[in-house]
C-alpha cells in the first residue's frame, strides 16, 4: 500500500523509534495536505474570478480577449492539477491516519506485551539451565565427612530455594504498563470547516478510481501473502507442539523445541497484527469502490467548479 511504503521509507530515512517516527509522519502528511488545500483555495478563487469576468469576443477587443483567454487557460490547467493533487493527498491522509492509528494500538496492546512474554520465557529458561548447572556442581562436590556434609546441606538448601518464578514470573506485569503511552491519531476535521466541495473528513474521494483500484489490488495481494505466512507458521507450530518426555533423548530436545515455539509465537502475533491492519485499509478502499460501481461521477474539476 502507498501509505505503508511512505511510512517505511520515512522510518528508514529518519532512524527514529516507532512512536516518534509515527507521529512525525502523520504531522508531515497533514502539513502537506494543509499547504495543498490553501494553494487550491487560492487558485480556485482566481479561476472563478477570471471566468466570471471573461468578456465576450468582439472585433474591438480581440487582442484583450486573447490575453485574458490565455490567462484563463493557464489558471484552469493549474487549478485542475491542484485539484488532482489535493484528492491524492486527501486519500493518503485518510489512509495513513487509519493505518497509523491501528498500528499504534497494536504496538501498545499486542506487540510489546508479546515481546515481553517472549523475553520472560527466555529468562525463565535461562534460570532453569543455571539451576541445573548449580545442582550438578553441588552433587559433584559432595564430601562424605560430617562437616562437609553440613556445609553441603546448606549449599543444597540455598540452591533449592532459588525460585525462578519469583524473579522472572511477572516480568510482563512489571514492564508492560508504563512502557508506552497512547498517542491520539485522527483526521483533523477542522481543515475542511470552510471548504466548499466534495471532500469529506476521513472519507475517500470517489473521482480517483484508478488509484483506488491499484490500492485495492495491492492490499489484496498483501492480505493473501500474510494469510499464507500465517498458515506456514501454524504448520510449524503444530510440528513442534507434541513434546514427549518418554525417553532421555526426548528430554534433551524439549528445551530447544520450547524456544523454537516461543519464537514462532512472537513472530505469528506480529504477522497477525499486520494482516489485521492491511485488511482494515482494504475494507475502506473496497467500500469506497462499491459506492462508485455503476455511478456516472464527475471529474475533480467539475465537482469543485462553481459556474
Amino acid at each position: 500500500m502507498k501509505s505503508q511504503i511512505i511510512f517505511r521509507k520515512f522510518s528508514g530515512h529518519t532512524g527514529l523509534p516507532f512512536p516518534l517516527c509515527l507521529l512525525k509522519l502523520c504531522h508531515k502528511i497533514q502539513s502537506d495536505y494543509e499547504k495543498c488545500l490553501i494553494n487550491y483555495k487560492s487558485t480556485k478563487t482566481k479561476y472563478e474570478d477570471i471566468w466570471l469576468h471573461l468578456p465576450k469576443k468582439t472585433e474591438n477587443n480581440a487582442n484583450i480577449n486573447s490575453k485574458i483567454e490565455k490567462q484563463f487557460i493557464e489558471i484552469k490547467r493549474k487549478y485542475e492539477k491542484l485539484c488532482q493533487k489535493l484528492h491524492v493527498l486527501h486519500n493518503d491522509y485518510c489512509l495513513v491516519t487509519t493505518e497509523a492509528k491501528q498500528y499504534e494500538n497494536d504496538f501498545r496492546v499486542l506487540l510489546i506485551p508479546t515481546l515481553i512474554s517472549y523475553h520472560e520465557s527466555i529468562l525463565m529458561d535461562s534460570g532453569d539451565k543455571w539451576n541445573n548447572v548449580l545442582m550438578k556442581f553441588v552433587d559433584k562436590t559432595d564430601i562424605t565427612q560430617e562437616r562437609y556434609r553440613r556445609l553441603q546441606n546448606k549449599l543444597k538448601v540455598s540452591v533449592e530455594n532459588i525460585i525462578r518464578s519469583n524473579i522472572y514470573g511477572n516480568l510482563k506485569g512489571k514492564l508492560a504498563k508504563p512502557v508506552v503511552q497512547k498517542i491520539n491519531i485522527s483526521f483533523n476535521d477542522k481543515l475542511l470547516d470552510d471548504f466548499v466541495g466534495a471532500l469529506k473528513p476521513n472519507q475517500l474521494i470517489i473521482d480517483t478510481e484508478l488509484e483506488l483500484q491499484q490500492m485495492l489490488s495491492k492490499s489484496q495481494i498483501e492480505i493473501r501473502d500474510k494469510h499464507q505466512l500465517q498458515k506456514q507458521y501454524d504448520l510449524e507450530m503444530r510440528a513442534l507442539l507434541p513434546l514427549s518426555e518418554d525417553n532421555a533423548n526426548a528430554k534433551m530436545g524439549i528445551r530447544t523445541r520450547k524456544r523454537a515455539i516461543d519464537i514462532i509465537k512472537k513472530d505469528l502475533v506480529y504477522i497477525e497484527s499486520e494482516h489485521e491492519r492491511t485488511h482494515h485499509i482494504w475494507e475502506r478502499v473496497d467500500m469506497c469502490l462499491l459506492k462508485m460501481a455503476g455511478l456516472q461521477y464527475k471529474t475533480g474539476t467539475k465537482l469543485f467548479r462553481i459556474l
